[in-house]
C-alpha cells in the first residue's frame, strides 16, 4: 500500500541575511520508511551550501542551510525518493544591508516644485548591498489622495523616481532600503500652484518700509527678500525719483536658495518710488515710499519770487512758498513781527507743512505798515530772511470769501496719462480773501501737485499721477470746494494694454472637457474691457472673464477639439504683452479605452523567450504610456516602441525578457491610471 510522502514546512521563506541560516522541521511520521534527501543549489551561482540534518526524535528532522553567497537558492526534500508537498522550496540570500550607503541626487530638501510638475531623482544603491528599494511621498493634507510615486530599476543598481505632487503645499518624500531611512530621507519640499498669485507670498522687512523715516543721502540702505512661499519666479526692483528725475540705482543679491538683499543708495536728496516685482507683478506694498535727504542745509532753501508781486492789504492772506526739498532735514520756524494797533487782533500765522519738504506760510495782518517775516530752517535763517512785506490799508469794505465766484478751467481737469505733466488754471476774481489748496486722491497713491499764484486773480495748478485709476481732484478756497470740485480723473497708461500682465510665464496647455484657466492682472491699466480667443485651424471659441474685484481678471476659454490654437487676449482691442499665446490642446486621457493584448500576457512562457505584447490607445486621447514588469527579481521596465505599421503612433509593442520562472505582474499605466486588466499575471515556467 502506498503512503504519502512527509510534509515539510519551513520555518520561513522570506529573503535572509548571509550568515543567517534557514531552518526546517521535516515530519516523517505520516510517511512510512525510507531515507530523508535535501538538495540545495543556487539559481544564478550554482553554489551548493552547507546542510546541516539534525535527528531530533524517530520521526522529526531539523535541517539547517547555511549560504555564504547571495543568489536565490532552490532546495528539494524527498523521501523515498520522492519530493514532498510543495518542494522544491525558493528563498533569497542576500548581502548585508547598507542604506547608509545610499546615495539620492536631485531631490534636495527644501526645494521647490509646482503643482502638476514631475518630481523626478536618482537612487545610487551600487554599494548598498542586496534590498528592497520603496519610495513613498506624503502630501500636506492627511487623507488626500496623492499621485503615485513611480520607480523605474535601471539594472545596474540604479533607479529613477518620479513623482507628480497634485496639492500645493508640504510635502515629503520617504526612501527607505529593506525598511531603513537613506540618507537624508525624509525629504520636504514645497509644492507651489504655479497659476496663483506667487507675488503676494513674497515678504519684504527693512528699515526703508518705515513710513516717515528720512534717510541721509550717500548711506546705502538694505531690505531683505523672501521668496521661499511663492515658488519659483523672477524677482526684479526699480526705484524712480518722485521730484527731479534721479532714478536711483538698486542692487538685487541672492543670499540663499529664497532670500535676497535688496541695497541701494543715492547722492542726490529726494523721494523715490522703489517698485518690488515678482514674476512682473508687484509684491505687497509696492511701490514703497523712501525719501533721501542730506542734513540741514538752511542755504538750500527756496521761496517764489512770485509771492512777493502781489499787493497786500490789511486782513487778505499773505502767501509764501517756501521750498526746503534740498536743504536735508529740519524744522521750519517762523516768526512775524509788524505794527498791530491797540485794540486790534494780533496777525495770523500759520504754516502748512504739505509732507514733502514744501510749505506755506500764510500771514494775515491786521494794520498797515512794514511787517517782517523771519523764516528759520533748522534754526539758521534761509536766505532772504527776514522778508520785508509792505501792507497797504483797505479802502473799501473787505470781502468775505465765496467759493462759488472761482473757476477752474483747462486740459488737467480731463482724464490723464500716467507719468503726464497736467495742468489748469482757477480764477478767483471777486471770490474775497482766501487760500487756494489742490489736491489729488489717487486709488494707489496721491498725485503730486503744485500750486503757483500767477497774478492777483489767477492761480496756475500743476500736477502729476504716478499710478494708474482713478483720481479726486479737490480744489478749495478758503478750505471749500470751488464749482465742480472735487474733478473724477481717471489716470490711464498712454498705451493701457501694455500695462496688463499675464500671472505666470505663459497660458497652460490644455485638454479637451477642461476649460483653459489663466490670470491677468489689469490694475495699472486703468479702465478697460479684457477680452479673449482661442484661434483653432476650424473656428474661433471666445472664452469668458470673470472680474475678481482686485485688479485681476480671471479667464476661462474651453476649446473644443485637440489641436493648436493661438489665444489672443485683449484689452481695449488690443493685445495685452505676448499675446496671442500658442497653447497645445490634448484630448482628454481615458485609460479605459486603452487595449492591450499578447503572448506577453498570458501564462506558460518558457525562460529566455520575450514577453511580446500589443498596446492600443486610439481611442484613449494623449497621455503618457508607461510598462513595467515585476518579477521574481525585482521590477524593471519593459522596453516599448511604436508599431512600425502605425503613423498615427497609437500602437506600440512591448517587450521583456523573464530570466528566472515564476510568477510577474505587468503593469500598464496610461496617464497614471492603470488600462482595464493590468496588473496583468503571467506564470513563466523553466
Amino acid at each position: 500500500m502506498f503512503e504519502p510522502p512527509p510534509s515539510a514546512e519551513p520555518t520561513r521563506l522570506k529573503n535572509h541575511r548571509i550568515g543567517q541560516a534557514i531552518q526546517m522541521t521535516v515530519d516523517t511520521s505520516q510517511g512510512g520508511t525510507g531515507p530523508l534527501e535535501i538538495d540545495v543549489k543556487g539559481v544564478f551561482t550554482g553554489v551548493t551550501p552547507k546542510v546541516q540534518t539534525t535527528l531530533l526524535g524517530p520521526n522529526n528532522h531539523l535541517v539547517k542551510i547555511i549560504p555564504s553567497t547571495s543568489d536565490e537558492y532552490k532546495f528539494t526534500v524527498r523521501w523515498s525518493g520522492q519530493a514532498v508537498d510543495g518542494s522544491p522550496f525558493l528563498v533569497k540570500f542576500l548581502e548585508a544591508s547598507e542604506p547608509h550607503r545610499i546615495r539620492v541626487h536631485g531631490l534636495a530638501a527644501g526645494g521647490v516644485y509646482s503643482v502638476d510638475e514631475p518630481i523626478e531623482f536618482n537612487i545610487a544603491a551600487q554599494e548598498a548591498g542586496r534590498g528592497e528599494i520603496v519610495v513613498r511621498a506624503a502630501g500636506p493634507t492627511r487623507g488626500d489622495k496623492q499621485s503615485r510615486v513611480f520607480l523605474d530599476d535601471n539594472g545596474d543598481g540604479t533607479f529613477r523616481a518620479r513623482y507628480v505632487p497634485t496639492a500645493a503645499g508640504s510635502h515629503e518624500i520617504v526612501v527607505t532600503w529593506d525598511g531603513t531611512a537613506v540618507p537624508g530621507s525624509p525629504f520636504a519640499v514645497r509644492v507651489f500652484d504655479s497659476g496663483a498669485n506667487a507675488a503676494a507670498r513674497v515678504t519684504i522687512r527693512g528699515p526703508a518700509l518705515t513710513v516717515g523715516r528720512v534717510f541721509e543721502i550717500g548711506k546705502p540702505i538694505e531690505l531683505l527678500v523672501n521668496t521661499a512661499l511663492a515658488g519659483p519666479g523672477r524677482i526684479a526692483a526699480k526705484a524712480t525719483s518722485v521730484r527731479k528725475g534721479h532714478d536711483m540705482k538698486v542692487d538685487l543679491a541672492k543670499t540663499g536658495p529664497n532670500a535676497y538683499l535688496l541695497r541701494m543708495t543715492t547722492p542726490h536728496a529726494d523721494v523715490y518710488r522703489l517698485a518690488v516685482f515678482y514674476d512682473e507683478a508687484h509684491v505687497p506694498g509696492s511701490p514703497f515710499t523712501v525719501n533721501f535727504s542730506k542734513p540741514p542745509d538752511a542755504t538750500e532753501c527756496r521761496v517764489r519770487d512770485d509771492d512777493f508781486r502781489v499787493p497786500v492789504h490789511v486782513g487778505k492772506p499773505f502767501l509764501l512758498h517756501v521750498d526746503a526739498i534740498d536743504a536735508g532735514t529740519g524744522d521750519l520756524v517762523v516768526r512775524a513781527s509788524g505794527p498791530t494797533p491797540r485794540g486790534s487782533a494780533p496777525a495770523q500765522l500759520n504754516i502748512d507743512d504739505k509732507e514733502d519738504n514744501t510749505y506755506v506760510i500764510t500771514y494775515v495782518p491786521t494794520a498797515p505798515g512794514s511787517h517782517r517775516l523771519h523764516v528759520f530752517w533748522s534754526e539758521t535763517p534761509i536766505p532772504g530772511s527776514p522778508f520785508q512785506i509792505d501792507v497797504k490799508g483797505n479802502d473799501v469794505l473787505e470781502m468775505k470769501p465765496d467759493p462759488s465766484r472761482c473757476r477752474a478751467e483747462g486740459p488737467g481737469l480731463r482724464n490723464i496719462h500716467v507719468g503726464e505733466l497736467a495742468s489748469f488754471r482757477v480764477n478767483i476774481a471777486g471770490a474775497g480773501a482766501g487760500e487756494l489748496t489742490v489736491s489729488a486722491i489717487g486709488e494707489q497713491s496721491d498725485g503730486i501737485v503744485h500750486v503757483k499764484r500767477r497774478d492777483a486773480e489767477t492761480y496756475d495748478v500743476e500736477y502729476r499721477a504716478l499710478t494708474p485709476g482713478a483720481y479726486l481732484l479737490n480744489v478749495r478756497w478758503d478750505k471749500r470746494h470751488v464749482p465742480g470740485s472735487p474733478f473724477k480723473i481717471t489716470a490711464a497708461h498712454e498705451n493701457p494694454s501694455s500695462a496688463c500682465r499675464l500671472a505666470g510665464k505663459s497660458i497652460p496647455n490644455g485638454i479637451v472637457g477642461k476649460p483653459i484657466e489663466f490670470v491677468v492682472h489689469t490694475k495699472e491699466a486703468g479702465f478697460g474691457t479684457l477680452t479673449v480667443k482661442a484661434y483653432g485651424v476650424e473656428e474661433t471659441i471666445t472664452g469668458y472673464v470673470v472680474d475678481e474685484d482686485d485688479g485681476r481678471l480671471t479667464a476661462r476659454v474651453d476649446p473644443p477639439r485637440p489641436g493648436k490654437y493661438k489665444i489672443g487676449v485683449y484689452w481695449d482691442r488690443r493685445h495685452i504683452p505676448g499675446s496671442p499665446f500658442l497653447v497645445v490642446v490634448r484630448g482628454a486621457p481615458d485609460a479605459s479605452k486603452v487595449r492591450a493584448r499578447g503572448p506577453g500576457l498570458e501564462s506558460g512562457q518558457q525562460i529566455g523567450d520575450p514577453g511580446v505584447f500589443e498596446i492600443t490607445t486610439e481611442a484613449a486621447g494623449m497621455g503618457n504610456l508607461d510598462v513595467r514588469v515585476i518579477g521574481p527579481k525585482g521590477g524593471f521596465k519593459a522596453d516599448l516602441q511604436p508599431s512600425n505599421d502605425d503613423e498615427k503612433k497609437v500602437t506600440y509593442i512591448a517587450k521583456y525578457n523573464p530570466s528566472v520562472a515564476g510568477k510577474y505582474e505587468i503593469e500598464i499605466d496610461f496617464d497614471y491610471k492603470p488600462i482595464p486588466g493590468s496588473p496583468f499575471v503571467v506564470d513563466v515556467v523553466a
